[in-house]
């Protein structure tokens, strides 16, 4: 998503807001979504500080993900808000000759009268995703014997599988 800064530039306090649909694939990168169902849905708004451009917003994106309990698809919307300073590309080679701390080397900028804001909207997506996507609080996965969703009812194993390694401790439970 690139946003077109020409007429905050020179003048301090101005801002400008924004609101776009943008197409995205976070699938084909992420394996917890399985498919968007709508678009990213950015909106925010850039302000000239006069050191630097200070972008803020949020985003939401409706997605089908997989559970990873019971492998089963649910829909989710992701919502997120995002800030991010960007320094044109000639004041950060000049903060970074004059050893300024303030501004670390990694600090997002821009050229021109475009800032690109794919990076800042790709992060906040990622950091969005839930590290467990589970369906519901309830889910209870599946059958370690046979794969059945417990979901939908009782599965039809009928052994009880021990671990060998803690088999010596099910013969206390007989006493």
């Amino acid at each position: 998503m690139i946003i077109t800064i020409r007429t905050l530039k020179g003048h301090k306090g101005d801002f400008l807001r924004f609101a776009e649909e943008v197409p995205w694939t976070f699938s084909q990168e992420t394996p917890q979504i399985a498919t968007e169902l709508t678009p990213l849905m950015v909106e925010g708004r850039v302000t000239n500080t006069g050191r630097a451009m200070y972008v803020e917003g949020s985003l939401h994106i409706k997605v089908r993900m997989t559970c990873t309990r019971c492998l089963d698809d649910y829909e989710e919307v992701l919502s997120a808000a995002f800030t991010e300073e960007y320094v044109s590309k000639a004041k950060a080679a000049a903060l970074a000759a004059e050893g300024d701390d303030e501004w670390p080397d990694g600090v997002p900028t821009y050229s021109g009268d475009e800032l690109d804001l794919h990076q800042l909207l790709w992060d906040t997506v990622m950091l969005a995703v839930p590290m467990k996507t589970i369906c519901d609080a309830e889910c209870k996965g599946m059958c370690p014997s046979c794969g059945e969703s417990l979901n939908q009812g009782h599965c039809n194993c009928t052994s009880h599988r021990t671990d060998p390694r803690l088999a010596s401790l099910a013969d206390l439970l007989k006493e």
